[in-house]
């Protein structure tokens, strides 16, 4: 879950005026593990707002791999992940998202 930048000052703000962290948490419903790490961000000045997707943008294009994939149906894993700089696992995950699936001898079908 993502908090705004507002929502994790108001629990700084809460901690720095002598509240404890598990009362914090219990009261926004926040994990203590995540209350500590704002305080060592905090600490460091580098609170920031979650990045946008899991762990940032995504840095593929899902119409480039759907066209590739068009172009090239009995490609590997490998053969995706290479031309569009992936990993493997991310080459999967990447088309799950996309509701392709692969058939027996690595041809790729779309959900309709």
């Amino acid at each position: 879950m993502g908090y705004t930048i507002e929502f994790r000052k108001q629990a700084l703000k809460m901690y720095h005026s002598g509240r404890a962290v598990h009362a914090i948490s219990e009261e926004l419903k926040v994990s203590r593990t995540t209350l500590h790490n704002w305080i060592e961000k905090s600490k460091l000045g580098i609170l920031t707002a979650n990045k946008t997707g899991p762990k940032g943008p995504r840095k593929y294009d899902e119409e480039a791999v759907l066209e590739f994939i068009k172009e090239n149906p009995k490609a590997k894993l490998s053969d995706i992940g290479q031309k569009f700089d992936l990993q493997k696992s991310t080459t999967s995950l990447a088309l799950k998202r996309m509701g392709i699936k692969r058939r027996a001898h690595y041809e790729f079908i779309q959900d309709k």
